[in-house]
């Protein structure tokens, strides 16, 4: 998946993530014997023994998970009658999982817990969830954990040899979940995008040097106006408005690199990138001057191509299809050399802008590089907003 502006491609990379998380990009993927629809047996198994919630406990966390109130609270019906029967889903209110965790120092002092080891890992264990559900992974609730995320958790030691949770891909688990989102939240249709958005702002303010877009809201009577000017400065942008790799150190006079500007073997990787319930496929070939090489015109052979025909578009749940499928077996062949470009075959450019020189022309033909449509429909709601601005303008002149 990748950014189709007026010089070309750029996306979101695996370095980037690196680069500004610092999260690891080598390891398993999370995709990897995760159950999204764990039976509630086995959940309140991981819930008792993670976080220390008996099973009471835990059916009545999973039940306000689903929009309940607490027991203590709920008006039950006269004896006599069936009770009020509540539902339970797979999710935790993060509020709730605070009050239950947050300020354990001063929770020991007074005597409220004691911290002996089983507390301090259950502890551990719900500020990593609690960060899972807000920082890395967030969901349209915006106060809600997957409570299913314990599955990635429950190896979580001080024993190096037992602990998995660093051995997880969480950098490439990032990305495809927030590169996922972006294409779901492109449809006309949605007026709304989840997961890491904090990352998307870090990338856009790192690679296009133009600075911020101030835009705000959508209570402003100009803000139809302002989304005209935003996207006419997205397709006004050029070459030399870009940053194609800001982490790569110059001299002072910006010829020369100073050190050694190294890419992990996952920034030539070709092949599909995983989150905790489905993929995207990364393909470098597109975008090589953000890997310090110069731009070619992407071959026609296609590690993974796009069927069509079996993908689907026109609702909200957009899904994808590739041929061949993919799957983890071509993650974990990726150190073997299978579905890696050929560092020999490509051409260093460190920082650069260069491109093929028939590059452009292949480019814009086969692409879609400016922001304005000429859809029917879309220029409908451009010339609206042109004529709001024309408005305006004159309103503020008269004043």
């Amino acid at each position: 998946m990748t950014f189709l502006l007026p010089f070309g491609e750029m996306t979101m990379t695996p370095d980037d993530a690196k680069q500004i998380i610092g999260l690891a990009l080598e390891g398993k993927v999370v995709f990897e014997g995760f159950n999204n629809f764990i039976p509630f047996e086995e959940l309140f198994f991981l819930a008792k023994y993670f976080l220390g919630w008996e099973k009471l406990e835990a059916e009545e966390e999973f039940e306000i998970g689903g929009g309940a109130m607490p027991k203590d609270k709920r008006s039950f019906s006269v004896p006599g009658e069936r009770l009020e029967t509540i539902n339970m889903t797979r999710k935790i209110n993060m509020v709730r999982l605070r009050e239950k965790f947050e300020d354990s120092g001063s929770k020991t002092v007074s005597g409220k817990v004691v911290m002996d080891r089983a507390r301090s890992r259950h502890t551990s264990i719900s500020y990593l969830l609690h960060s899972l559900g807000t920082v890395f992974f967030p969901d349209f609730s915006g106060n809600k954990v997957n409570a299913c995320y314990l599955q990635w958790l429950k190896t979580l030691s001080l024993d190096p040899e037992t602990n998995e949770v660093p051995r997880y891909s969480w950098g490439t688990a990032l990305l495809a979940s927030v590169m996922e989102n972006l294409c779901k939240a492109s449809r006309w249709n949605i007026t709304q995008i989840i997961g890491c958005v904090a990352r998307i702002q870090n990338w856009a303010l790192e690679k296009p040097t133009g600075g911020r877009y101030p835009f705000r809201g959508t209570q402003h009577k100009a803000k139809e106006m302002e989304m005209v000017d935003m996207r006419k400065k997205l397709d006004a942008l050029t070459i030399d408005d870009v940053v194609f790799d800001p982490y790569l150190k110059l001299d002072e006079d910006g010829e020369d690199e100073v050190g050694d500007r190294v890419f992990s073997d996952v920034a030539t990787y070709v092949g599909p990138l995983f989150h905790s319930t489905g993929f995207i496929i990364l393909d470098p070939r597109r975008t090589l001057r953000q890997i310090g090489n110069v731009q070619r015109i992407l071959p026609e052979d296609s590690r993974f191509k796009l069927s069509v025909d079996n993908s689907q578009f026109k609702d909200k749940n957009v899904r994808l299809t590739y041929e061949p499928a993919p799957s983890i077996d071509h993650w974990n062949a990726r150190s073997e050399g299978v579905n890696q470009i050929s560092r020999r075959a490509l051409e260093t450019s460190h920082g650069t802008s260069v491109a093929d020189e028939n590059y452009m022309e292949w480019y814009q033909d086969l692409s879609h590089p400016y922001v304005e449509n000429l859809d029917p429909e879309a220029r409908k709601h451009f010339k609206k907003g042109e004529s709001l601005k024309s408005r305006t303008s004159r309103n503020e002149e008269s004043d």
